[in-house]
């Protein structure tokens, strides 16, 4: 039975090898892990193409200040039944009438109760909550990589010590197969410590198995080609230059509410909808426009050329100005002006929810990462301790002055203090990272030279 299991771990391991084995590998450190991230993720993307949009919105409005011009041709052939002027009067015959006409318009608000500027101003302020929006987005790409780039690491350091410890305890078992010989150690100790290599044999096969499930998770948010893994790097510095871990938490929630792309975001869209309502408003005043046009044409019934009539003859030229009053407009600006109002009412309701939001993520988060500190520390205590048992308990057990038990003891608390520093490292750097986020001001940029 005992050799079915081996015989059964070791091909399960060479499964599971051989799956990562088997797709192509690329290797990535964590800059470059950002910036294909950001450059395959599809809600960044398209709020990006979004925001182009918005700019030619915002340019539309700005230019909507000046005249409106049109150019005008026309070019016809009339056969059949028409109307001719000869000398005082008219003749009605069938004849064939050719006839080309140009015209030249332009219009121009000259007063709208200032709703043009209060568009124009209303556009520019989405295009820059726009850019907030995205700086969010990028941040959001940038915390869900750093959280799963960060795992695989932690995997992997995992299985590396899952794979030291099997080393030992197999070295371990020849050593205690030896003392059999020789009669120092009975054959229980022998047995229990094969179990303990069997046992060590089935982690390592589960930290194995953790990292290729991290892996992939890594390489579906990197949207990575068909077949393909990532090989992560490890990181060699701190992921961000300026520190915020060591700031007090009204420092850090100041920051916040005058940071946080989120924040400044909703800021920006309350005093868009503001403008918008103004603009709506305007649709209640009276508006003055001013025109201008200039026309001519040329017709085959007249025995003059072209040039003659469209040049001397027939131009025209109209310049005016039209005050429009509203009177009855069938509940459309009351309508208009109600829906802006209201669109006010609840950005602000989304705007004050938001604050109160990022309050509570910054105070959890700064809470963490003082847990996260607090942790290190003492487990580095743990671990330094649990070193200097495994190792007296190592030598007493060699001179048969403890039994199997307290070494098997010895050894699973060096392995899990081991596993805890490992995990302790990497969720403090993790905290250090979701603090950022929480304060909305993750360093994507240092992060992408990385």
């Amino acid at each position: 039975m005992k050799i079915r299991k081996a015989i059964g771990l070791m091909v399960g391991l060479l499964l599971v090898g051989n799956a990562l084995k088997a797709q192509d590998t690329l290797k990535l450190n964590f800059g470059e892990a950002i910036q294909l991230a950001l450059k395959k993720n599809v809600e960044y993307n398209t709020k990006l193409n979004n925001q182009e949009t918005q700019e030619a919105f915002r340019k539309r409005a700005f230019y909507s200040n000046f005249p409106a011009i049109g150019v005008g041709l026309n070019s016809r052939r009339v056969t059949g039944q028409q109307t001719q002027q000869v000398d005082d009067g008219f003749v009605v015959d069938n004849f064939t009438n050719y006839s080309t006409s140009a015209s030249v318009d332009a219009s121009m608000p000259i007063f709208n109760m200032f709703r043009r500027i209060n568009t124009y101003k209303a556009e520019k302020l989405r295009e820059e909550a726009g850019v907030r929006d995205l700086d969010r987005s990028e941040q959001d790409v940038v915390f869900q990589v750093a959280n799963q780039y960060l795992q695989v690491l932690l995997s992997q350091e995992l299985l590396k010590i899952a794979d030291e410890n099997l080393e030992n305890q197999q070295e371990l078992l020849r050593q205690i197969e030896g003392y059999v010989d020789v009669g120092l150690r009975t054959l229980s100790d022998q047995y229990n410590q094969q179990s303990e290599v069997a046992r060590l044999e089935a982690v390592r096969y589960d930290a194995e198995i953790q990292l290729m499930n991290d892996v992939f998770t890594l390489a579906e948010t990197l949207q990575m080609e068909k077949g393909e893994v990532p090989d992560v790097q490890p990181i060699q510095q701190s992921l961000s230059a300026v520190s915020y871990g060591n700031q007090r938490l009204d420092q850090l929630l100041d920051v916040a509410m005058s940071q946080h792309p989120g924040i400044k975001r909703e800021e920006l869209l309350y005093s868009a909808f503001g403008k918008e309502a103004k603009a709506a408003n305007a649709g209640f005043y009276p508006s003055i426009d001013a025109y201008y046009g200039y026309s001519s044409f040329s017709t085959s019934i007249v025995d003059r050329t072209f040039n003659d009539q469209f040049f001397e003859f027939n131009p025209s030229s109209v310049i005016g100005i039209s005050l429009n009053i509203p009177v009855f407009s069938n509940f459309n600006n009351k309508a208009s002006l109600t829906r802006s109002k209201m669109a006010v009412k609840n950005q602000q309701i989304v705007q004050e929810a938001l604050v109160k939001k990022v309050y509570q993520q910054v105070r959890l988060a700064h809470a963490n990462y003082q847990a996260a500190l607090k942790k290190t520390e003492t487990t580095k205590v743990q671990l330094n301790a649990a070193e200097e048992a495994a190792l007296v308990i190592g030598e007493r057990f060699k001179l048969g002055l403890n039994n199997f038990v307290d070494l098997a003891t010895a050894n699973r608390q060096l392995v899990q203090a081991q596993s805890d520093m490992a995990q302790a490292r990497y969720t403090q750097y993790f905290q250090d990272i979701l603090l950022m986020y929480a304060v909305g001001v993750l360093e994507t940029g240092n992060l992408r030279k990385m």
